[in-house]
């Protein structure tokens, strides 16, 4: 009698190749996800500290009863009381509370130290902001400042324009490295309302 034979499959290399080449598209696509949601979330990281320390300093200068400010620095210059405290933070954008004495700042609130941003994230302070703003210019070494009054309204500000119902800094993409923000960036702006004070902050994704 004769034996059954048994046949053996094999993949060949055509198969093999297939398998390899979306195994390879499966990776990349991973990659690029990850390096994406990593930029993103910094971004967003960002925002929401801007948020924060707004909405702090202006619940101290209510509590207090006098007037607090936050100061910006997107490349490093700037201090927060005008001579003794400037931003340690050189080419690296940076805010910080501080009180505001009449038309000077004045001195630093304790406990309160200087916020820089996520590498790759800085402050685009502009004059004013034109129709359809889109980043995408040099990051020129530029200080702007929102003060907050008792009753939580804007007592002063510099280099935050009118945009969305009141002052606002946009928060995106760049580095002073680079000296550059990426044209058309998805980025967050910012808004206090001069009235109220109130803090608002929205998402802009590219080409909206």
């Amino acid at each position: 009698m004769k034996r059954p034979t048994v046949k053996i499959l094999h993949y060949t290399i055509v198969e093999m190749m297939m398998v390899v080449a979306v195994f390879m598209i499966i990776l990349f696509m991973a990659i690029a996800a990850w390096v994406n949601s990593g930029s993103t979330a910094k971004l967003k990281n960002a925002a929401r500290e801007v948020n924060a320390i707004l909405n702090l300093a202006r619940a101290k200068a209510v509590a207090e009863r006098t007037h607090v400010g936050v100061l910006f620095s997107n490349s490093g210059s700037g201090d927060a009381d005008n001579s003794s405290d400037p931003n340690p933070y050189s080419g690296k954008p940076a805010c910080r509370i501080y009180y505001y004495n009449g038309s000077t700042r004045g001195g630093h609130v304790d406990f309160e130290d200087w916020n820089t941003l996520p590498a790759g994230i800085t402050f685009d302070i502009v004059t004013s902001y034109p129709n359809n703003y889109w980043p995408g210019n040099n990051v020129t070494d530029r200080v702007a400042y929102i003060v907050f009054n008792s009753r939580g309204a804007v007592q002063a500000v510099s280099n935050m324009p009118i945009t969305n119902g009141g002052h606002s800094i946009t928060i995106v993409e760049g580095s002073t490295a680079s000296n550059s923000i990426p044209a058309n960036s998805p980025h967050y702006i910012t808004t206090v309302n001069g009235y109220t004070g109130r803090v608002t902050t929205k998402y802009y994704e590219k080409n909206d």
